[in-house]
């Protein structure tokens, strides 16, 4: 054993470390986008081997390369093992009942672990891209670190769960092989990374304009060899018009409406503006007589190139992910009087991607992604939903976050084209790891007990916010008339009974009437709450809250759940139901209010520990590894 840990290199022991926090945080987290994209891998048990063949029955259709389909395939065959029972069928059920699952914490971890995998390796790929170009072991081994450890690789990938990192693999691979001059397999790599997503292909021609070594007729030959091997992955779905429609859509144009009117429907394109230049600029590299390794001038130029394509335009959090390998090499090449200039730089732009985060209107990116480690905050409403609602305008500054973001993308433009982006003759030594001055006997155990305490507070804080304890969400089968009075039996699963939510349809309004909700004890009948409600207070799939007197014994108590029509019209009020054609089997669900006080603080700390203790006893062995690895490093 002690033979197997010394041959480890200080880049295994690295990787190993990586492997093992991610997998600690990965079971914390949830955010639904890779459910859907394992829902079409899983089709009749991963039998379906043509996704556009298929009839998804309203899913909606896959709308990737063909490499991407088949990985997904590959991620849903490792991870199905990994959910247990009922991760299957949990795939495809809708995503707001997504907290409904005590195994939420097991499906997101099985969910993530190819994509945790993936991210590893990524970091040995950038470890490797840094060795080969001049780097020593502790240089190559902090460019690493900077992908495996950054906040955007760990929000995207092992909190989010997005897949963006499976192309990032393929393109870093191609570049490996590139710098060795092995051209056609470099070609082969780069082809096969626009099959999983198209965007390398983009990259693939200013990676290839800064590599001196090559001459341009084998610059263009690797650039139609990749587009020949993505398109070979394409014919033998070419035929298919929902393939054509769907994965032939690349989606490219959208990075190109940021634009200048000049009026009489004339524009001027701002991307492709700055993208003239940035070309302009590298083929002035060679005259410049610029001696850096090529790596770094590559790294560079694909940097601002994402940048100005990110930055000026709409775009999703998680593809901040695509510029952290060309940023982690990069962040290595500048002179040390220029380390200030790029963290203010790279601070500045995290800071600006987090206000973006916060103003989607997507409650599973910020709170909601916590789901695991509370149910509840399943159904929060986003930021945006709440600061709307009190009547604050916050596209104005969603608006200021991506003008600095685009401010940003165009100084980092103009410094490269002035050249202090980038050094010429890079000085290595300069850059060192920082040494630990705490001996690893005191260290080992201080950065256990502050992981392990980081996951308690985690669930401690998570059960501490005020939200309402909520049963499950059901799935509506079917919208139903209610022209008869509906009842229906119910139970309560907590104590502190207070509301009850009920599930309604009333297409255009065209309902009117007026109806009775009636809430008794089933032991005795008496009322604990009635309430007059009318249909033109529901609209299309709605939902009706009835709050209710806080019923604080109601623990596993029986209730009688009533809805009566007062008068009848000729457009019935539709009410939401579990099973079709059944007014009786109505949909409800029920939430409970938290204790207050000293009493609510208590309540959370007895919820944490528990959780705590349940999630070392479901995780231990992935909580040993971290442990082993870090005593190792």
């Amino acid at each position: 054993m002690n033979q197997f840990f010394n041959f480890l290199r200080p880049i295994h022991k690295l990787l190993l470390l990586s492997v093992f926090f991610s997998l600690l945080i990965a079971p914390l987290t949830y955010h639904p986008d890779n459910k859907l994209v394992l829902n079409w891998a899983s089709q009749e048990e991963g039998r379906v081997w043509n996704i556009w063949e298929y009839d998804l029955q309203g899913v909606g259709q896959f709308n990737y390369p063909p490499l991407h389909f088949y990985l997904d395939k590959l991620q849903y065959f490792i991870a199905k093992p990994l959910g247990g029972a009922g991760f299957y069928e949990w795939l495809s059920v809708p995503n707001s009942t997504d907290h409904n699952y005590q195994q939420l914490d097991q499906f997101s971890f099985a969910l993530k672990f190819p994509l945790i995998l993936f991210s590893v390796l990524t970091g040995y790929l950038i470890y490797k891209l840094a060795k080969q170009n001049q780097a020593s072991e502790n240089q190559a081994l902090v460019s690493a670190a900077l992908w495996l450890f950054n906040p955007i690789v760990i929000y995207s990938i092992v909190m989010m769960g997005q897949n963006d990192v499976m192309a990032i693999v393929f393109f870093l691979a191609g570049w490996l092989i590139l710098n060795r001059k092995r051209l056609r397999l470099a070609s082969v790599f780069f082809g096969l990374a626009a099959s999983v997503k198209m965007f390398p292909l983009v990259w693939l021609p200013f990676l290839l304009l800064v590599d001196f070594r090559i001459s341009w007729k084998e610059k263009i030959a690797a650039f139609l060899g990749s587009t020949v091997v993505y398109i070979l992955t394409l014919l033998p779905f070419i035929a298919n018009t929902v393939f054509r429609g769907e994965v032939l859509n690349s989606g490219i144009e959208r990075f190109f409406i940021a634009r200048i009117d000049l009026g009489y429907e004339k524009k001027v394109l701002l991307v492709p503006v700055m993208l003239m230049l940035l070309a302009m600029g590298a083929l002035q590299l060679k005259e410049r007589r610029i001696k850096q390794p090529p790596v770094f001038l590559q790294a560079t130029i694909l940097l601002i190139f994402n940048a100005l394509l990110l930055f000026f335009n709409h775009f999703h959090p998680q593809w901040f992910t695509w510029l952290v390998p060309f940023w982690s090499i990069w962040l290595l090449s500048l002179k040390r009087e220029q380390l200030p200039m790029a963290a203010w730089l790279s601070i500045s732009a995290i800071l600006a991607w987090v206000a973006i985060i916060f103003l989607f209107r997507d409650s599973a990116l910020l709170l909601g992604m916590f789901t695991p480690l509370n149910a509840d905050l399943g159904v929060l409403p986003s930021p945006v939903e709440i600061l709307t609602q009190r009547g604050i305008e916050t596209s104005l500054y969603m608006n200021y976050a991506h003008t600095w973001l685009a401010g940003l993308a165009v100084i980092l433009l103009i410094l490269w084209l002035r050249g202090k982006a980038v050094r010429e003759n890079a000085e290595w030594s300069q850059v060192e790891l920082i040494k630990a001055k705490l001996q690893k006997k005191v260290m080992v155990p201080l950065a256990t007990l502050a992981l392990g305490g980081a996951i308690f507070l985690c669930f401690f804080f998570a059960q501490l916010l005020p939200i309402p304890k909520s049963g499950p969400t059901p799935i509506i089968a079917d919208y139903v008339p209610l022209i008869e009075p509906v009842t229906k039996n119910i139970t309560a699963d907590y104590s502190r009974l207070n509301r009850v939510d009920l599930y309604f349809n009333n297409d255009k309004l065209q309902n009117n009437d007026d109806f009775l909700f009636m809430l008794q004890k089933a032991d005795d009948q008496s009322v604990v709450w009635q309430q007059g409600f009318n249909g033109f207070n529901t609209g299309v799939d709605s939902r009706l809250r009835f709050n209710i007197p806080i019923q604080l014994d109601s623990e596993g108590k029986n209730y009688t759940l009533t809805i009566t029509p007062a008068t009848t019209s000729a457009t019935p009020l539709q009410i939401g139901t579990v099973s079709k054609y059944n007014p009786d089997d109505f949909a409800f669900r029920l939430e409970y209010a938290k204790p207050a006080g000293k009493e609510f603080v208590a309540f959370a700390l007895e919820q944490a520990v528990m959780k705590t203790v349940a999630f070392a006893a479901q995780f231990w062995p992935i909580a040993a590894g971290f442990i082993l690895a870090l005593a190792l490093l």
